[in-house]
């Protein structure tokens, strides 16, 4: 007996299993039927499916799924695919009656029915126009188990978000611009509440005065909310002319069927939503005023949306629906703000004639008195705008975005504005606001949807818009994935530097150049743009104040430089300071022969730095002061070119040529892209003198060998081993996190300061009333009457730049007399 029980347990087993192998294998061969037939639809043959992201339609039967374009010059990169599955519908239909996995007569007609509405949808898709209303970017196309059709990209479906906000609502004022995954961060603020209603009253009053249409369908699943930002009205299926006398428009529809099946359900509006007149039993009130039935139920939408529960919880009950009809102008609209209780209770009038109509109900205080709603409003509608109003409106918007939660800018305010930079009299208004609203987007989202509006304008900007785009460059380059800034950024720069650019826009550019050249520019965009740029602009300009800036680019980009770059800049400086010798440029110059020298060592300081500067130790535009600073700093160099020596008087070899890749040029990960390893021979690290820490020890390399460091007791006093008084004109090895003053910080040779001022015929020590503003301590460093240590060559800046009077015979454009010199937050030092 326990044997044949086994057995028959046996068999039932393997005959369970054999069921459910064959169940898995048909679903499989379903979904894939399902994916190679839609994927064959030619509407889809130039997009990628990818997720689904809602549902729409009676009872939700679409399915809405995001695709993505597979060319890249495709006029619409994201669309929406909207799906039906029929077989779908007739597997939830077949329990009316039939046998199991088909369909009797009735639910066979229902089907062709649903499927006839369906088709009636999509053509008055196509036809309506307007900016509210959902569009149509591909017909529908139908298959034996499909129907297929594409639309503007959408998010999601106000069923679906109110889905996603179960629970109780905050308080209407709090936004939740923050982590979208979870419901409080999709609740909508009340104000993009507000003006998602008034945008769907809009459409509704185009629906009746323009197109003379009633939707009679209107329900969360026939509202959208587009990739956009805007909300979008669809689902026509049962949409009619507001003259039609005939058939369902008089008779109304048929709710008499407490549990409908899913096919008859869809065959009719959601009675949550529908009004009197619609019922059957209510016909003979319609009156023939069939636009107040979509007043009815946007009223009905409008009270779920606010309190996120529904006004008329019914499901498909006629008699709990005609008692909630009878009590509805008693009805308490606790979490609907107070101003629109009474707007809604007269569009919720049981009769029709007596409701109020969707015009007046946007018109009501509670839309009309918020300046940000209008505000709102006023972006919807640029096309229509003239262009005084578009100037003002711009002003005063960029006072009203602190008032604005992120989510809004993002979807409401940066879209329209981007869609106006085409204006060439409002885009130099435009371009800082777009990077205010930019602030709000992360960078793959910056690339993604402000990059393409930007490109085309920084290409062919002029005048005022190109000094905002300049302007904005260190903006762009910080809020852009660095790819991207990549090419945009330094091609920016280099126009705005460009020998045609206005002066202002020059300085700015140079300026924006310098600060990010030193760390964030792309390399290749500096070397073959900004650069080159530079250069040109250091011979054609006349502006002592942009030449100093673009002297400040080329020393900025100094450590990513190779060797005949650098000798190319040095050749610039030179042909500069061959005819402008104001003290501005010649300390500019002089700057970027340091920084140069000290990132390729003594053999071209020796070679090209010295040869520049010496001639300038006489121009008749520095004074005492800063003759003798820039005394100092070619003293200095000699000082690296003697330590760098052998005992057999050669030359040690230079610093190794660094390409300026990011894979090629050495310090430190936090502070630059580390470039190529450093050779053992590097002069800089044989002459670092940095003073050493309480208990560490100097790292030995046979390769530095050969130029012994100075003594302990020979090395000059300073912070972190830098020469106070020559600033960013010093050559010292960088520090692993140089302070901008050590940048540039260059070793002082052991020599004694007495003998110094003897061979000068001086005393030993200056006297109290020497007329020089420096004193100098026995350790070299010049200091202030307070003992600080001073730079001098921020006196050297101090000076009026002067024009040379001799010929030009480098072609190089003297400064214009008269300029007042850059102040210190401008100058090199």
């Amino acid at each position: 007996m326990q044997d044949s029980l086994r057995s028959h347990l046996r068999s039932l087993g393997t005959v369970l299993g054999q069921a459910t192998k064959t169940a898995t294998n048909a679903a499989m061969e379903v979904s894939r039927a399902v994916a190679t037939e839609v994927g064959g639809a030619r509407c889809l043959q130039d997009y990628a499916l990818q997720a689904q992201v809602a549902t729409g339609g009676p009872q939700g039967l679409w399915r809405i799924y995001s695709a993505q374009a597979k060319k890249s010059d495709a006029p619409f990169q994201v669309v929406s695919a909207w799906i039906l599955d029929k077989r779908a519908l007739t597997e939830s239909d077949a329990g009316g009656g039939g046998r199991q996995g088909g369909l009797t007569r009735p639910s066979t007609k229902r089907l062709e029915a649903f499927l006839e509405q369906c088709r009636r949808d999509v053509q008055h898709l196509a036809r309506l126009k307007h900016p509210l209303v959902l569009r149509l970017l591909s017909p529908l196309e139908e298959t034996r188990t499909q129907m297929v059709f594409v639309t503007e990209a959408v998010v999601t479906s106000l069923a679906d978000y109110l889905a996603a906000c179960e629970g109780p609502p905050p308080p209407l004022s709090v936004s939740h611009p923050g982590n979208q995954s979870s419901p409080s961060a999709v609740r909508m603020s009340e104000l993009e509440l507000k003006h998602g209603v008034l945008q769907m009253a809009d459409a509704i009053h185009f629906l009746h005065s323009g197109a003379s249409m009633a939707h009679r369908g209107i329900c969360p699943h026939a509202v959208f909310i587009a990739r956009a930002g805007g909300w979008k009205l669809a689902c026509f299926a049962f949409a009619t002319p507001l003259d039609f006398r005939d058939g369902e428009a008089s008779g109304g529809f048929d709710f008499s069927d407490r549990h409908p099946s899913m096919l008859a359900a869809a065959l009719k509006p959601s009675l949550a939503y529908c009004a009197p007149e619609l019922v059957a039993s209510g016909a003979a009130s319609a009156g023939g005023m069939l636009s107040a039935c979509d007043a009815f139920s946007m009223a009905a939408l409008t009270y779920e949306l606010f309190a996120h529960r529904q006004l008329l919880p019914v499901g498909s009950d006629l008699i709990t629906y005609e008692s909630y009809i009878r009590s509805l102008t008693q009805r308490d609209l606790d979490g609907v703000p107070m101003e629109l209780w009474g707007p809604l209770r007269g569009m919720l009038a049981p009769i029709p004639s007596a409701r109020t109509p969707v015009e007046a109900f946007t018109a009501s205080a509670y839309f009309q008195g918020d300046t940000r709603l209008r505000a709102l409003r006023f972006l919807g509608t640029l096309m229509q705008r003239e262009p005084a109003q578009k100037a003002a409106f711009f002003k005063d918007l960029e006072t009203m975005l602190g008032s604005l939660d992120g989510r809004v800018l993002r979807t409401l305010v940066l879209p329209p504005v981007l869609g106006e930079l085409h204006n060439a009299a409002l885009a130099p208004t435009l371009v800082p606001l777009v990077m205010r609203l930019v602030a709000s987007q992360s960078p793959e989202e910056a690339a993604e949807v402000t990059l393409p509006a930007l490109r085309p304008l920084a290409r062919g900007a002029t005048g005022a818009t190109l000094g905002a785009l300049v302007a904005a460059a260190p903006a762009l380059q910080a809020a852009l994935p660095r790819a991207a800034a990549a090419g945009l950024v330094p091609g920016l720069l280099a126009r705005g530097m460009a020998p045609e650019a206005p002066t202002a826009t020059a300085e700015t550019a140079a300026r924006g150049a310098a600060a990010l050249a030193p760390l964030a520019l792309d390399f290749a965009g500096l070397k073959a743009l900004v650069v080159p740029a530079a250069r040109a602009l250091c011979l054609s300009t006349t502006s002592a104040p942009v030449r100093v800036a673009a002297f400040e680019v080329l020393a900025g980009a100094a450590p990513r430089l190779d060797a005949g770059e650098a000798e190319a800049t040095l050749a610039v400086a030179a042909r500069v300071t061959a005819v402008d010798r104001s003290a501005p440029s010649v300390a500019a110059a002089a700057a970027l022969g340091a920084a140069l020298a000290r990132q390729h060592g003594p053999d071209l300081a020796a070679r090209c730095v010295l040869p520049m500067l010496c001639p300038l130790l006489v121009a008749p535009s520095l004074s005492a002061a800063q003759r003798a600073a820039l005394m100092r700093a070619v003293r200095e160099l000699l000082a690296v070119v003697e330590g760098a020596t052998d005992k057999n008087g050669s030359v040690a070899s230079a610093a190794p040529h660094h390409t300026g890749s990011a894979q090629a040029r050495p310090g430190p990960a936090s502070a630059m892209p580390a470039m190529g390893a450093a050779d053992p021979a590097d002069w800089l690290a044989a002459t670092d003198t940095s003073p050493a820490a309480p208990g560490r020890t100097e790292p030995q390399h046979p390769a530095r060998a050969s130029v012994p460091l100075p003594p302990p007791q020979e090395r000059w006093e300073g912070s972190g081993g830098t020469l106070s008084s020559l600033g960013s004109l010093s050559l010292a090895p960088m520090a692993s996190n140089p302070s901008p003053r050590q940048r540039g910080a260059l070793p002082l040779a052991p020599h004694q300061p007495q003998q110094a001022y003897a061979a000068r015929g001086q005393s030993s020590q200056p006297s109290p009333s020497h007329s020089d503003p420096f004193t100098v301590k026995p350790s070299g460093i010049a200091t202030q009457s307070n003992g600080r240590p001073v730079d001098p060559f921020a006196a050297l800046l101090s000076s009026r730049a002067a024009s040379v009077g001799r010929e030009n015979p480098a072609g190089v454009k003297p400064a214009q007399s008269g300029i007042q010199p850059p102040g210190p937050a401008q100058s090199l030092i």
